[in-house]
């Protein structure tokens, strides 16, 4: 996956976002998640660099999510 931005934060944060749509919609279609790929196995282009990049999920899917939660509220 390549990404841009202004910075470097940017393009981590672009890469997360990005990321962390393709897992969730994979989830909500019922789908496994993709596993990652190894590290070693990643070969950037001169000049660049491979980074780490950490999903929260949960956050994700609650945020952006499609499929429907049901919540129960009881008025007293």
């Amino acid at each position: 996956m390549r990404t841009g931005g202004d910075n470097l934060a940017d393009a981590i944060f672009m890469g997360e976002d990005v990321a962390s749509g393709w897992v969730l919609t994979e989830l909500e279609e019922g789908r496994p998640a993709p596993g990652s790929s190894a590290l070693e196995d990643i070969k950037p282009e001169q000049g660049g660099f491979v980074s780490l990049l950490v999903l929260d999920m949960d956050a994700y899917a609650e945020k952006y999510g499609n499929n429907a939660v049901r919540k129960n509220l009881t008025l007293s």
